[in-house]
């Protein structure tokens, strides 16, 4: 596998000097050098044992930052093999200016965009209207082949339009796998915990564009796509905060209707959509108050409920207890 380069040049927008990120060298929490007048932002860069590299943004802007296109960087790097690069967006647009190939890409939650050439050569532009979070992955050719088989890597690269290289374009992809390639990015690891993590996940994305892209119309397909589906669906779940989406808006988003997402949910983890949330934030409740001293007030916020008398009697009803016991 010779997937490895040289580095990264980043060269900011602003009047900041270019920085060089080294092939071997991962970064946490980097400052972006945004205006403050207008938000702030940070980067981290994580090196994967196979090769593959990831990348981490998070943007929040201030009002006066709103209808602005926020410049960011110039992105540039010369690989030793053909190389597949892919950026999510958890929230936000943003603005790409490729000039390899020369095109002007818009992306957003749902709409992901896609390289794939022996050179990057970008200038990356925000909207400052919105908050906005980006995941990115480079995998070289060979990585891809070891991990998917030659044939499978080409079919991948051929139903994404990206053959013949250099190619640049944004293409819709259902968020339950995009969530797949988002969910790399985790602070409740650290060190080589976290590089294996990360991989299993990128590996797990592959598999499920792959399936995904694959339309032959077999029983098993569709059995696969729809396990894929829910897997995303869990993962995407156990990350979600705050007010849940009703069943109605997460089958919307998944590209299956609410009946059949849920039996297919129950008969992967053994229990509903709802169920499973409901029951793992009060899990999650219950280890808070023990470690803690949150506000139970803010606590019950933070997991989506209304009230906190709400929270208070969902808690008693699985545990037998209030969560006030668990302070005394």
């Amino acid at each position: 596998m010779k997937s490895r380069f040289s580095s990264y040049n980043l060269e900011w927008l602003t009047n900041t000097p270019a920085f060089r990120i080294d092939a071997d060298a991962s970064v946490e929490r980097m400052p972006m050098p945004i205006s403050p007048e207008l938000g702030k932002g940070s980067m981290e860069v994580q090196r994967l044992t196979m090769g593959m590299t990831l990348f981490h943004g998070v943007h929040t802007f201030e009002p006066a930052a709103k209808g602005a296109l926020v410049p960011l960087t110039a992105f540039t790097s010369d690989f030793p093999e053909p190389t597949l690069s892919v950026q999510v967006a958890t929230h936000g647009q943003f603005a790409h200016h490729e000039q390899f190939p020369k095109v002007n890409l818009i992306f957003n939650q749902g709409n992901d965009l896609f390289r794939y050439g022996d050179k990057v050569d970008t200038q990356s532009y925000l909207d400052g209207s919105n908050d906005s979070e980006m995941t990115a992955m480079f995998i070289g050719r060979s990585v891809l082949d070891s991990i998917l088989g030659e044939e499978s890597s080409e079919t991948l690269l051929k139903w994404l339009g990206l053959t013949p290289a250099p190619q640049a374009l944004v293409k819709t992809c259902p968020i339950f796998i995009s969530n797949l390639l988002r969910s790399t990015h985790t602070n409740k690891m650290h060190g080589e915990a976290k590089k294996l993590f990360s991989q299993a996940k990128v590996v797990e994305y592959l598999s499920a564009l792959l399936v995904h892209s694959n339309t032959e119309p077999s029983k098993t397909s569709v059995n696969q796509k729809r396990r894929v589906i829910v897997r995303g669906l869990h993962q995407y779940l156990l990350g979600l905060e705050g007010a849940l989406p009703t069943l109605s808006e997460i089958s919307k988003q998944h590209g299956i209707s609410v009946r059949l997402l849920n039996a297919e949910f129950v008969k992967e983890y053994g229990e509903s959509i709802y169920s499973f949330v409901v029951n793992h934030r009060l899990n999650q409740a219950h280890m808070v108050l023990e470690t803690t001293n949150l506000q139970m007030k803010v606590l019950a916020d933070n997991l989506g409920y209304s009230h906190v008398n709400h929270f208070i009697t969902a808690f008693k009803n699985k545990f037998g207890y209030s969560p006030g016991t668990l302070r005394k």
